[in-house]
């Protein structure tokens, strides 16, 4: 490398590591990043506060003992996790840095390294100038910028498909053994980086069957027999790709396996976002990934340009987003062509045998990269039409950079040289345009902006209402604990018909100074009002203010919200779903140890439905931290007669009951129905001891006490009886389950 194209390439490394870093911050976690580390070890200040049991509860959290640990975890949250990334994310937060910072630097870092082996990859099909002009745009790529912030696997993906595309070409090209086998360890880690890493390997595999074809093909037509020296027999071009495909298939093989074992969720829970595209949708992902307005994956925002112009010229210029967008899809189209007419042009020359009877296969690359570049979307849009909906631009974002090589390859080829500045002059200010678009304001859902707008100007009694419970989980990840109630509805419906209840009858009565927040995620690219969802607070008479968080799936926050309605009607919806996400809510209020707030919410669910189990469970774990033992037994025993094995608790909630009230025998007859559900759970055998305590018969007492601890060494209780057992201590009642 001479001096020049090191201080050029440098250069390039720069301008991309600039640009990464730019609006790191901005970003929340938004839901693939919360799958990646909801099981990783939380900041430091959230496991100080006060809250945190409950924010743990609430978004599900539970920590991972050791890598493994994390990665049965993580995968049984996104059930298409494959383990390479999520290892080395794994041993970066544990040893390097916990912070959600660092973990998008982790990304950044792996970027940069993707510019770099751009350049070695272009350098080594064509030329340096190839890879420098490749490198520069995948260094101002809009696309692979955002992917180089993020807490995933997509630059890892596509660092490990260069390294893999570049080791197989070195090795085509030299036959060599030593390159094979660096291919093969590349290869192997790629396949574990991502369930479509195996289209890479179809991608090297048609080339090779096409390029050998084609070449046995133009040879038997040759009339010039002396160019046909050292040419190989079909058998022997079989041979060859058996030699390639058998080791192929035995790396792929572990991977493959692994996947087989993936159980994904149905395509009824994943329409919403994961659907098959559009044609305009599916022409933006093959030839406009970068082209912000044709790709579904990044919107534009005026905020870069507002820095020199006034508003309104900055979004006229970014309104040009459409047309420039469809330049640039012009300009690839005609580097596509203009590519394969070199190639065409040069292949004789190019593809004659060498002395050894390998093949020179610089040309012979653009082939490569015209399939790498189309064929994996094409494949992925063809299987969600005769499968199910499996394709999304980030999946084939590798893809993009076979595009960028072509580009390269016709500048660098290119006779006329003023065509030839003017073509890289166009695409350096195209390039520099796009990349302005996406400064300034955050990419994905802003959950982060819309928690510091509500805890600035809530108050820790107020209530807040997201409208899904896997949006609750995102969002209360991003808002850190606090003491306020988050609850859900697990749809729009819901949402509002829980706000009715809360505005019109449990805040009135309970929290008289409590104010309600809704916070609702849009689909993607919906612009505010959600009309769809106001519609259902209308319908209850509803009046609110809103602000809005942009994104490409926008947050919204309503606020100052007051119900007109004066008639405190019964709910006339009665859904599992409805029943389901109040009594989640009856919970938070017991955790918060608002228990009234917590009955009269059960209560709601009840009129809705009197057969309701779950309603009477939590109602009963009320009453109890009331002390209003006949009720609590009341609300249990109604609980276990509509649905003896829903709740096991509530036998040993009766059991504990009975304890603290002296009537021993009821207790142990309750605790024999709960071990028939849950004979291995360790209070279950306190509470029995504590029985066998109270009726005098301390050989079992201990019996059970000891078992107990066997059962669960961290769980303290049993240990305490024992020592007051040991002490002649009087026993004390414990609490719900």
């Amino acid at each position: 490398m001479n001096s020049k194209t090191f201080l050029y390439l440098f250069l390039i490394l720069l301008v991309g590591y600039l640009y990464r870093s730019v609006g790191m911050s901005y970003e929340s976690i938004w839901w693939d990043e919360f799958s990646s580390v909801v099981h990783l070890k939380p900041l430091s200040e959230y496991e100080s506060s006060p809250d945190f049991t409950r924010w743990a509860q609430g978004v599900h959290y539970e920590p991972s003992k050791n890598i493994l640990h994390f990665l049965i975890k993580n995968r049984s949250l996104d059930p298409a996790t494959m383990p390479l990334y999520y290892s080395i994310e794994y041993l970066w937060h544990t040893y390097i840095d916990e912070s959600y910072y660092s973990l998008r630097l982790l990304s950044v870092f792996i970027g940069i390294t993707v510019i770099y082996c751009v350049y070695i990859l272009g350098n080594v099909s064509f030329n340096a100038s190839v890879g420098l002009i490749a490198g520069l745009l995948v260094a101002l790529s809009p696309i692979h910028r955002q992917f180089s912030q993020e807490i995933r696997m997509y630059s890892l993906f596509t660092l490990l498909s260069i390294l893999s595309m570049l080791l197989f070409i070195l090795w085509y090209r030299e036959q060599k053994r030593k390159n094979f086998t660096y291919y093969l360890a590349v290869t192997f880690l790629l396949l574990w980086t991502h369930p479509f890493a195996t289209l890479i390997v179809m991608v090297q595999g048609l080339y090779l069957l096409i390029d050998r074809l084609w070449f046995l093909i133009e040879n038997y037509y040759r009339k010039d027999t002396q160019k046909q020296v050292n040419i190989k027999s079909p058998r022997d071009n079989f041979i060859f790709l058996l030699k390639w495909a058998i080791p192929l298939f035995l790396i792929s093989l572990p991977s493959v396996l692994y996947i087989l074992t993936i159980n994904f969720w149905s395509p009824d829970l994943t329409s919403s976002w994961m659907k098959i595209p559009t044609l305009r949708e599916f022409t933006g992902d093959l030839f406009a990934d970068d082209c912000i307005g044709w790709t579904y994956q990044l919107r534009a925002e005026p905020d870069f340009w507002m820095n020199f112009f006034d508003k309104e010229t900055a979004r006229s210029i970014v309104s040009q987003q459409y047309f420039i967008g469809g330049v640039m899809v012009v300009l690839y189209i005609i580097c596509f062509i203009w590519a394969i007419r070199i190639y065409l042009k040069n292949k004789v020359k190019d593809e004659a045998p060498s002395e050894n009877g390998c093949k020179n296969t610089n040309n012979s690359l653009i082939l490569l990269y015209s399939i790498w570049w189309l064929f994996p979307p094409i494949f992925l849009y063809l299987v969600s039409h005769l499968w199910r909906p499996c394709i999304m631009p980030r999946y084939t974002l590798h893809s993009s950079i076979a595009l960028y090589l072509i580009i390269g390859y016709t500048l660098s080829n290119m006779e006329w040289k003023g065509v030839k500045r003017l073509l890289f002059f166009a695409f350096l200010l195209l390039y520099l345009y796009q990349s302005s678009l996406i400064i300034g304001k955050p990419q994905h859902t802003d959950w982060k902006n819309a928690g510091v707008f509500i805890k600035q100007n809530s108050k820790t009694e107020d209530i807040l209402l997201v409208n899904n419970e896997l949006w609750k989980r995102v969002f209360l990840y991003n808002l850190g604990p606090v003491p306020n109630i988050v609850c859900y509805g697990s749809n729009f419906e819901n949402t509002a018909e829980i706000a009715h209840f809360l505005l019109r009858r449990l805040l009135p009565e309970r929290r008289p100074n409590a104010k309600l927040w809704i916070v609702v995620q849009g689909d993607y690219f919906e612009s505010a009002p959600l009309n769809h969802f106001e519609k259902y607070l209308k319908e209850k008479g509803m009046i609110y203010q809103s602000v809005e968080f942009p994104g490409i799936q926008r947050v919204v926050v309503y606020h100052q919200i007051y119900s007109t309605q004066e008639l405190l009607e019964p709910s006339r919806i009665n859904t599992i779903s409805l029943l389901e996400d109040l009594c989640a809510l009856a919970l938070e209020f017991w955790r918060v140890k608002d228990y009234w707030s917590a009955v009269d919410t059960c209560k709601q669910v009840i009129e809705l439905d009197a057969g309701y189990a779950q309603a009477y469970s939590y109602m009963g774990m009320s009453y109890k931290e009331l002390e209003e033992w006949d009720l609590a037994i009341d609300a249990f025993t109604k609980a276990v007669q509509l649905k003896p094995e829903h709740y096991p608790w509530n036998w040993i909630n009766i059991a504990d009951i009975q304890i603290n009230r002296g009537r021993y025998e009821s207790a142990i007859s309750a605790l024999e129905k709960a071990f028939q559900l849950l004979p291995n759970d360790s209070f279950a055998h306190t509470c029995m001891g504590r029985a066998y305590l109270g009726s005098g018969n301390h050989e079992k007492a201990i019996q059970y006490f000891q078992k107990a601890i066997e059962l669960d060494p961290t769980d303290l209780r049993p240990v305490t009886e024992l020592e007051r057992l040991k002490n002649n201590v009087p026993t004390t009642h414990s609490t719900s389950r």
